[in-house]
């Protein structure tokens, strides 16, 4: 089985490698623009269908695994930063808050198209303005929806999560794994 994944994440590369699947890389370009009155639920279900549409039009053959992440508050959606100020007012805003992390993915194999939405729920600890300018100096924001990976620094942010640990990383395999076996 061609198995590719639709995605220059390193986190989803790192799960699928892990999980020990063999698989290609081929980066799905789209406008991941949020639609006006978009919700959360539909945005990240919009952009993984597009990624894997994306990939799969010229790899009819494979099968395509494609995810997008995105994390939330009610209909607030925190994307990735696109500055290390607006990383700051992010981790700010998380602070003392519980938040959905929703991670979509798109399952495209033989013509069937297979997409379901795994959700889980991360507290922040309360963070002082020494934690949170700590954490400015050590992470890299930019690149992670929310501006935080839970695997990075997880001790400085986070009280608790419910949920895949795998989903809030960028990928819950556990779910993945269950709909396509390894061969």
């Amino acid at each position: 089985m061609r198995l590719i994944l639709a995605s220059q994440s390193p986190r989803r590369k790192e799960i699928l490698t892990q999980a020990g699947f063999n698989f290609e890389i081929i980066s799905a370009d789209i406008d991941e623009t949020v639609l006006p009155g978009e919700l959360p639920d539909a945005l990240v279900l919009r952009l993984a269908k597009e990624k894997a549409e994306a990939v799969f039009s010229g790899n009819t053959d494979a099968t395509i695994i494609a995810a997008d992440t995105i994390v939330c508050i009610g209909k607030r959606i925190l994307n990735k930063p696109v500055d290390m100020k607006e990383a700051r007012e992010m981790i700010e805003y998380l602070s003392g808050k519980t938040h959905r992390v929703l991670t979509a993915v798109a399952v495209f194999k033989d013509g069937e198209k297979e997409t379901w939405i795994s959700e889980s729920q991360v507290t922040f600890n309360v963070l002082s303005e020494e934690t949170i300018d700590y954490y400015m100096s050590i992470a890299s924001p930019l690149d992670k929806a929310g501006a935080y990976a839970i695997q990075e620094h997880e001790e400085l942010l986070v009280e608790k999560f419910e949920g895949l640990y795998s989903n809030v990383v960028g990928l819950p395999i556990e779910e993945l794994v269950q709909r396509l076996p390894l061969q």
